[in-house]
């Protein structure tokens, strides 16, 4: 009940601000552009008032009071009068559908509660609980869940202000942490962990839908291409779709009975070459702060074009509350800024990539008034941010960068490699960029506005970004996502042909670009597989550690991706070693020094007292990874029973 209260609060919040800087909308891109934003303030407004009390129910109520100051705004007449007239148009405009077109609105309503219900389905399955146990049911979830449950478990119980690395004790925390931190937030409302990641994964898909469908149709000024633009994002995919008849051969040639068995990754399946993966089952779920940090970026675009392009509805100041002296296009461009400026904490590399896009869009459309007022509104909140990750970082900047050729492609072929990756995408793109003359399929405009994404291509083509060649995707998904406008207008003019031959190629192509991804989505609402992130065992253990030690304690545990203590908020000398060397930390000895203290090396006591160690687990899990010396650790006072989970204290803490 009161994670929906503090959601319809955001909500308000990011819909009552978006009337400052653009006035001139619809109450549907305003509600969902208005969630994402809203969602974002109010993790990051939360995130400020923990850091100095706590998390704790009186931050939530700050949080909320503070978000809700956004209703002073409608203290001003002429504020007032814009939000009742958009709500008139609405209203009006529904009477006419349900007199005029009744069957069509029917219709709508349907497509969108059946959309709502599979998003919902789809959602569900990034993590559940069942006997006693956290599944999920996507694969490329597996590895990222423990990550993210261990920050939203130090926020909860581990008073993680200011953050440190949950995987990595010692370090300052540089991940993108801010959804995150709003998982917890919501669980402070008394709502568990995976209905929290539920209700959380629900909210922000639907939001992104609505925005994706409404940007694509301000940029292509089209809806078929809008629907297609959607489609080929959230099933984005490449050839893999070819492994599927396969499943058909080993289902006695059922491609029904296929579809309920899905044996693998269609987009992922690293066996065959496939890296590309899906935006919704590879990015969204795993990645959260892309969860929330995508639907920004993809309002900035849209803040953006339609400022450099000038389309507006109303005389510049209708009912907006910013000087006289801003025009349209100003207010716009300080509201991009405002959201960019909230995407440093969000998702650190949509921040680096759309503060680039903008220096070179700033080239390419001079209007540097409107450019200052983006960049001014930026980089207020934003430098606080970037300041906030590089004090004390322990990331080793030489681990990020390097040059490599061709992405994840490994021994592959670069041109083969990006054709089975996304199958017709790029040839379809060039064509849709080189088709001119008296009616080209995209125009001078929309072409110019693009041009700069095709860096977010070449660059990360050229070069390692990160520790790990495939975290260059961060990247390369911005380019796709400004790109499938560009296509769908392609597919979008097939359509519109009128001729059978016209439409079946725009659904051909269509498939083509499209079939892997589907199946890897319908995998997930099908729950044709489903790992077990935490057992009944380690949910066990997890609750013996909350009870013995306190919020701030450093235990020591295996270093593994889904250790209990991830569960508990408390600090970790090391989780997964994959893990710290993607964030760029030099682990260095310190899993050997584990080593060390579990066989009773000479000098385990010696490790213990220099990093600080305050309790220690053997479990199954140590016992397996380690010739674990029993009487080394009988000498310290036990103070967890259970076998799965024997907890030693080590020093006072």
């Amino acid at each position: 009940m009161f994670i929906w209260l503090l959601i319809l609060v955001a909500m308000a919040s990011g819909c009552l601000l978006s009337f400052v800087y653009e006035p001139e909308s619809s109450l549907g891109p305003r509600i969902s552009g208005g969630t994402c934003t809203g969602l974002a303030l109010l993790g990051l407004v939360g995130f400020v008032y923990a850091s100095f009390l706590g998390l704790s129910n009186l931050t939530v109520a700050l949080t909320a009071t503070t978000l809700s100051g956004s209703f002073l705004l409608l203290i001003s007449p002429r504020f007032r009068s814009r939000v009742a007239r958009e709500f008139e148009n609405s209203g009006r405009s529904l009477q006419e559908a349900i007199i005029q077109r009744p069957v069509f609105l029917f219709g709508r309503v349907a497509l969108l509660i059946f959309g709502g219900c599979v998003v919902a389905r789809f959602a569900r399955g990034a993590a559940f609980s069942r006997a006693g146990a956290i599944y999920t049911n996507a694969l490329n979830n597996l590895g990222d869940l423990p990550l993210h449950v261990s920050m939203i478990s130090s926020f909860l119980y581990g008073r993680n202000f200011p953050p440190e690395h949950t995987q990595f004790a010692g370090a300052r925390l540089t991940y993108p942490f801010i959804a995150d931190f709003l998982t917890a937030l919501f669980m402070r409302t008394g709502t568990n962990l995976t209905e929290a990641i539920f209700v959380q994964t629900l909210v922000l898909l639907l939001a992104l839908i609505a925005v994706i469908y409404f940007w694509a149709r301000d940029l292509t000024r089209d809806r078929v291409a809008a629907a297609f633009s959607l489609l080929l994002l959230l099933l984005s995919g490449g050839l893999g779709w070819w492994l599927f008849f396969d499943d058909v051969r080993n289902n006695d040639g059922s491609p029904a009975q296929a579809l309920m068995h899905l044996s693998h990754e269609y987009t992922t399946e690293a066996a065959h070459g496939f890296r590309w993966g899906n935006l919704l089952e590879t990015i969204l779920v795993p990645q959260r702060s892309s969860l929330l940090g995508l639907p920004l970026v993809i309002l900035i675009l849209r803040l953006w074009w339609q400022a450099l392009n000038g389309k507006t509805r109303a005389a510049d100041g209708d009912g907006a509350l910013a000087p006289s002296f801003l025009s349209s296009r100003a207010r716009r461009m300080l509201g991009a800024g405002f959201i960019a400026g909230l995407l440093p904490l969000v998702h650190t590399t949509s921040f680096i990539v759309m503060m680039a896009m903008a220096g070179c869009l700033t080239l390419f459309f001079w209007q540097w008034r409107v450019w200052a007022a983006f960049f001014a509104a930026a980089l207020v909140p934003a430098l606080l941010q970037v300041w906030w990750f590089g004090h004390g970082s322990s990331v080793h900047a030489g681990n990020m960068f390097a040059w490599q050729f061709g992405w994840d492609r490994g021994s592959q072929n670069p041109f083969w490699f990006w054709f089975k990756n996304t199958g017709l995408f790029i040839p379809l793109l060039l064509l849709a960029m080189a088709w001119r003359g008296r009616d080209p399929i995209v125009p001078r405009r929309l072409l110019l506005f693009y041009a700069p994404f095709l860096l977010c291509f070449v660059i990360p083509n050229v070069a390692r970004l990160m520790p790990w060649i495939w975290d260059n995707i961060k990247a390369l998904i911005i380019w796709y996502i400004a790109s499938v406008p560009l296509v769908a207008l392609l597919l979008a003019r097939l359509w519109r042909r009128g001729r059978a031959w016209g439409r079946s190629t725009a659904i051909v192509l269509l498939a083509s670009m499209t079939f892997a991804g589907f199946l890897d989505v319908w995998r997930v609402m099908t729950r044709s597989s489903e790992w077990a992130v935490f057992d009944r065992e380690a949910l066990a253990c997890a609750e013996t550690i909350k009870n013995q030690t306190p919020p701030r304690a450093l235990v020591l545990h295996a270093p593994i991706n889904n250790h209990a203590v991830f569960l508990t908020g408390r600090r970790s000398l090391l989780g997964l070693t994959f893990m710290a060397w993607v964030h760029g930390l030099n682990y260095g000895s310190r899993e050997g020094d584990i080593q060390r203290i579990y066989t009773g090396a000479p000098d385990a006591e010696a490790l213990l007292k220099r990093y600080g160690v305050n309790y220690a687990v053997v479990g199954p899990t140590e016992r397996n990874r380690f010739k674990v010396n029993e009487s080394f650790f009988s000498k310290y006072p036990k103070v967890g029973a259970p076998d799965s989970c024997q907890l030693y204290k080590i020093a006072g803490d």
